[in-house]
């Protein structure tokens, strides 16, 4: 008996598709970035990181600042409560009742670590068994991922609003 006659069907549905961290890697591979652009230093990069595109400045003097303090180094490597930090969280109520007049508790305040995370948890409340999400292509590579492996019950349509050849927003079409 092979491997993959023991693996999931999801399993092996991801065997034949690129994982969204490779897809986004990708950018950090020069000759494909200059497939796609004339000039690799007109490429602005909203990813979670650096492509291998410099970091801002008061970012990379920030970073300096923590690596040089001990407390702060080790406070920026540590977990953060599931859900948010109190302090914060409760910094969040009073702006919100400062600026829009709204009394929020901070018991209905989640804050993720990223995108990753609160995006699901969303879609833990949004989706019900049996539902269809749409997704617009292009769209965030972790979003197709997230859904199969979070949800094995849902119906997952697809809706092109670039055109590829021409790099052409057609979604009115």
């Amino acid at each position: 008996m092979d491997n993959s006659s023991r693996l999931s069907e999801k399993a092996r549905k991801f065997e034949e598709e690129i994982s969204p961290v490779s897809e986004i890697l990708r950018y950090a591979d020069l000759d494909y970035i200059k497939s796609i652009i004339k000039n690799p230093e007109d490429l602005i990069s909203f990813a979670g990181g650096w492509v291998n595109h410099n970091a801002p400045e008061k970012l990379r003097n920030a970073y300096k600042t923590i690596s040089s303090d001990i407390d702060l180094f080790h406070l920026s490597g540590g977990y953060s409560a599931t859900l948010g930090e109190s302090e914060f969280k409760k910094a969040i109520c009073k702006f919100e009742k400062k600026l829009y007049g709204m009394k929020i508790n901070e018991d209905e305040i989640a804050v993720g670590s990223g995108s990753t995370q609160l995006t699901m948890e969303v879609l833990r409340v949004l989706l019900n068994p049996k539902d269809k999400i749409l997704l617009l292509d292009p769209t965030y590579v972790n979003f197709l991922p997230q859904l199969i492996t979070g949800f094995s019950d849902i119906e997952i349509l697809r809706f092109p609003i670039i055109d590829e050849n021409e790099w052409k927003f057609m979604a009115d079409e």
